[in-house]
């Protein structure tokens, strides 16, 4: 009976310490996550607040999604991480108001393009014509003539 005893009191002990724990005020702060590509897909939306302990880093809201969305946890090696639209590691320390951008990687294009002159974190839609008229090559290039083969 003594070893019953002593579970009762961890228990209650526990229940008790939870109890407290409850009680306490917790400081959280709200951050701004916004989803782009595939990410849309998985999580559902794209973009959400979610509310941190004051003073977490990054890895908390990798963790937050990774434990939300099953299939989060296999792209997370991959991803590009932004907060206030600059690149970011996971470890980097959050505050309030903070906008977080996780960025899924990108495929295609040709191996012969050239390097972008730019990068850009945009918050508004992307007009793909507006990049493809970016991205055309010049209008005085013209076609080499054809000669027919006799």
């Amino acid at each position: 009976m003594g070893f019953f005893r002593h579970l009762t009191t961890a228990v209650l002990a526990l229940s008790n310490a939870l109890h407290w724990c409850r009680l306490q005020p917790r400081n959280l702060m709200q951050i701004r996550v916004l989803f782009f590509g595939v990410l849309k897909d998985l999580v559902g939306r794209s973009s959400e607040t979610l509310e941190l302990p004051e003073g977490a880093r990054l890895q908390a809201a990798l963790t937050h999604y990774a434990n939300q969305v099953p299939r989060f946890q296999a792209i997370l090696p991959s991803l590009a991480l932004s907060v206030n639209q600059e690149y970011s590691g996971p470890d980097r320390p959050l505050q309030a108001g903070d906008e977080v951008g996780l960025l899924p990687p990108v495929s295609g294009g040709s191996e012969d393009a050239k390097p972008a002159a730019s990068v850009r974190i945009v918050r508004d839609q992307i007009s793909t014509q507006a990049e493809a008229d970016r991205l055309k090559l010049p209008s005085k290039i013209t076609a080499a003539p054809s000669y027919a083969v006799p």
